[in-house]
């Protein structure tokens, strides 16, 4: 599994994951977690500034509502693009310095 835990998408996966986690522990069925869900979104419970608990809740609703959970979690919190290699980094790096020094 591929998840970038740098920064915020990482804060609001690992919240997503330990809300619902603590969800699916305390229910039996899908209508009991949409129904915990729905409850957890209610309530301001994440007192961590760089996240935000309407999209925190949002994450956990949606995961409560789907068959594959944990994959919803994951899927809305992946990269929207792929990251930058340590040699794209560097290439990127000397172009704005050359650039800076031409300036």
């Amino acid at each position: 599994m591929n998840i970038v835990f740098a920064g915020r998408p990482g804060l609001r996966f690992g919240y997503s994951c330990e809300a619902y986690a603590s969800i699916a522990v305390r229910t039996k069925s899908p209508a009991e977690r949409r129904a915990l869900a729905a409850e957890y979104g209610s309530k301001r419970r994440i007192s961590e500034e760089r996240v935000d608990p309407a999209e925190v809740a949002s994450l956990v609703a949606g995961a409560a509502s789907a068959r594959s959970d944990w994959k919803v979690l994951l899927a809305r919190c992946a990269p929207t693009r792929k990251p930058r290699s340590t040699l794209q980094f560097a290439h990127e790096m000397i172009a704005a310095r050359d650039l800076a020094v031409r300036l």
